[in-house]
């Protein structure tokens, strides 16, 4: 019997390398962390029509024929470009085939937005070489105040562009422009603004790679965009008119050209409004987390201007604040700007012995920085027994207390039928064709009403509630289905138009 001849080498066992590991498995702690947070919120309905009901509706019309409808506010079937030009919702019509819940798409969106630590980290790799500060760079970005409340408001495209602008980024310091390209259209698609972002990068990459003719080539592609979003395909779906959301710019015009001539030619008003205590407090909380380090990347850091000046000009208070999804193009821009400025602090003033003896530290500060932010202003509920904690919005964990009582009655509609809701339970209801925000009735069979949460359209106002409730009573078209505890279900009788 002859033996197999014994190999004179075997191959040497592949390094372990631990960061690509840490980072994957901080991935999937903070994701799974949002996504139970998330999904906590839907089911304790503290989600709204608007806006998980409103995008939901999109996204499942898109998967039954009838590409990004939705149902307005006042009861008009529009298509959703009529309002923002964010058709990377329609990625997301896969979902729509196989449940009538927004759930998965709540899912969708914290795994998506969590996916930006990937670049981040080889963006801190690229910048600061092997050691701490990749993992710090993927952990600050995972821990990010912005993106934490951006995953947990609701549903909107616009918080895919926080990954796809640091991916952009990554992109164009690794001069692959194929996967630049991918990731500007993608971006671009979801929403028609963060084309003056990727404007701003062109420039940045002219001038840091020297690469003008490619640099022109994304700062113009994307304000073309912007123009051709703006100028044709809204004004198309709208029935020639503008966005209605320049309605929060008033004070500025009435139409979006309005509005950039008056900022052009009144640029002390943009400093006034910007001085505004609100207005700063949303830059501290954007900066400060972040060491002040984007500053040291000035250029990078300009990229987030117009999205943060678009937030500052306009009247709607939630763009004034950390708690919305408006800081996410913000987020994606300042998030790789202080990495790029903590390797700039380090190239400058490196040689100086008080920088060159502590800046090893700043990796571990940037992290702690994150984590005292997110305690401090942040959305996670663990913390209320410090004095300092942030305890905005933790009740909407917390199933509300007639929550069965609005199980079952959004069990009791049926799914083709023509419901209108108050707003709290229009995020549940959404799956259907045409859905109506009470006291909207517009052909509605089935009416629901939470007089709990006395909302009107996305506003709560009781005064009016009260009337409109008054109103439906005393309707004789209208007969009660059920009414416990604060829920109100009422049913169109047969054959009554």
């Amino acid at each position: 019997m002859s033996r197999q001849p014994i190999p004179a080498e075997r191959p040497a066992p592949r390094p372990f390398t631990a960061g690509p590991h840490c980072l994957a498995a901080m991935m999937v702690v903070v994701t799974g962390v949002l996504i139970w947070l998330a999904l906590r919120r839907h089911d304790a309905f503290w989600t709204a029509r608007f806006d998980v009901g409103n995008m939901w509706q999109a996204v499942w019309n898109s998967a039954h024929g009838d590409t990004l409808l939705s149902t307005d506010p006042d009861g008009h079937q529009v298509s959703r470009l009529a309002g923002h030009v964010d058709p990377l919702l329609l990625l997301f019509t896969p979902l729509a085939w196989f449940t009538t819940s927004p759930a998965p798409l709540l899912a969708v969106q914290v795994v998506g937005v969590s996916l930006g630590a990937i670049p981040m980290y080889a963006l801190a790799r690229r910048w600061h070489g092997a050691g701490a500060w990749p993992l710090a760079a993927a952990a600050a970005y995972l821990l990010s105040l912005p993106l934490a409340w951006t995953v947990l408001d609701e549903f909107h495209p616009v918080a895919f562009a926080a990954p796809l602008l640091v991916a952009a980024i990554w992109s164009i310091e690794t001069h692959h422009d194929r996967l630049l390209a991918l990731f500007t259209v993608l971006a671009l698609l979801s929403k028609e603004e963060v084309g003056l972002a990727l404007a701003v990068l062109g420039v940045w990459m002219a001038i840091r790679h020297h690469r003008p003719r490619a640099g022109a080539l994304l700062s113009l592609s994307s304000l073309a965009w912007v123009a051709i979003c703006v100028r044709l395909i809204i004004p198309h779906f709208n029935d020639g008119k503008g966005s209605k959301f320049v309605a929060r710019y008033g004070d500025l015009g009435a139409t979006a050209g309005e509005v950039v001539r008056h900022v052009i030619t009144h640029p002390w008003e943009v400093v006034t409004v910007g001085l505004a205590s609100d207005r700063l407090a949303l830059l501290a909380l954007l900066a400060l987390p972040l060491l002040l380090l984007p500053f040291n990347a000035p250029l990078l850091a300009l990229a987030a201007a117009p999205e943060i000046v678009l937030n500052g000009l306009a009247d709607w208070q939630p763009q004034h604040s950390i708690e919305f999804h408006y800081v996410s193009v913000p987020a994606g821009i300042l998030l790789p700007a202080s990495i790029l400025g903590a390797a700039n602090l380090r190239h400058r003033w490196g040689d100086r012995p008080w920088v060159r003896e502590r800046i090893h530290l700043l990796p571990g500060v940037l992290v702690l920085a994150a984590i005292v932010a997110m305690i401090v202003r942040g959305p996670l509920p663990w913390f209320g027994g410090l004095s300092f904690a942030s305890a905005s919005r933790l009740v909407q964990y917390d199933r509300v207390a007639n929550a069965d009582a609005l199980d079952r009655a959004v069990a009791r509609i049926p799914a083709a039928a023509v419901v209108s809701a108050t707003n709290n339970l229009g995020g549940h209801l959404s799956a259907r064709r045409r859905v109506l925000s009470f006291p909207v009735l517009g052909g509605a069979t089935y009416v629901v009403v939470d007089r709990l949460r006395p909302t009107i359209g996305f506003r709560t106002n009781p005064v009016r509630f009260a009337f409109e409730l008054g109103r439906l009573e005393a309707d004789t078209s209208f007969v009660t289905v059920s009414d416990e505890q604060g829920v109100r279900l009422f049913k169109r009788l047969a054959g009554v138009p």
